[in-house]
């Protein structure tokens, strides 16, 4: 038995691994609740593959190159990721006899899973656009009936979809801002103390009106820029010179002595 394992092993190629997948591999588009994405949900394209015996999914996953077996008594070779499972689609979807349409309607949900360079909360469907959402949501009804999936196990279609419907756009938004106010209001409120304790308001001021100095020159002496100064001036009410007495500070002349525009 073990040296038929081996055999196979040794003989693995495309073909082989793509009759292997028509007969013990399964696709699948899964979507879970999670509060931290736009409409509530998150999908999850996956590619699996079962085999009581490791040494045959071991020998799949180094020829591929990527992949992940888990299990004890049955072991699953899962493949994850937008990247790999667009790789995996690219070397099988012409290969395959029996899952070609799967792996199709795969390629066609991981499109529209990442349009663009996402991150955060935006990744596997955080922040899509409503007609991506429910054309996934299809693609999940297809592909459970090319499976044969049925029963009270998987998740009602129906029941997201109508959520999606009526999701109320204005109102998310306006939850979104409410929210990013409490997150950065007390960081805004530190940075101002934090600001004052190391750039004392009064000091600016005698800085600026009594020592003649420009917003430039306190800058150099805080080691920050001329925007940090006039920022901070603006906040703690403190007034800038009009042109005419900036011009007489620099060239160090009477107001009658300024040189004539």
């Amino acid at each position: 038995m073990l040296r038929a394992v081996h055999d196979r092993v040794a003989c693995m190629n495309l073909d082989w691994i793509a009759g292997f997948f028509d007969g013990e591999g399964s696709v699948s588009l899964q979507f879970h609740r999670m509060p931290a994405c736009k409409f509530g949900y998150q999908f999850l394209p996956e590619i699996h593959m079962s085999q009581k015996r490791a040494e045959i999914l071991r020998g799949i996953q180094t020829y591929l190159g990527f992949g992940r077996i888990y299990g004890t008594r049955c072991h699953s070779l899962q493949i994850v990721g937008h990247a790999n499972i667009l790789k995996f689609i690219g070397m099988f979807k012409t290969l395959s006899k029996l899952k070609r349409q799967q792996l199709e309607l795969l390629e066609e949900a991981v499109s529209l899973l990442c349009p663009k360079p996402l991150r955060g909360s935006e990744l596997w469907g955080g922040a899509l656009p409503k007609e991506n959402i429910l054309r996934l949501l299809d693609i999940v009804e297809e592909i459970r009936a090319i499976n044969g999936i049925r029963g009270k196990r998987t998740n009602d279609v129906s029941a997201v979809r109508k959520s999606v419907q009526e999701f109320d756009e204005a109102a998310y938004q306006e939850r979104i801002h409410a929210g990013w106010l409490r997150r950065i209001a007390p960081l805004i409120e530190h940075g101002q103390r934090e600001t004052d304790r190391v750039r004392p308001p009064s000091i600016v001021r005698e800085l600026y009106w009594r020592k003649g100095l420009s917003a430039q020159e306190i800058g150099n002496r805080f080691r920050c820029s001329k925007q940090a100064i006039l920022k901070q001036m603006a906040r703690c009410g403190i007034p800038r010179r009009d042109e005419d007495e900036a011009r007489r500070i620099h060239y160090g002349l009477d107001p009658i002595k300024l040189p004539m525009r």
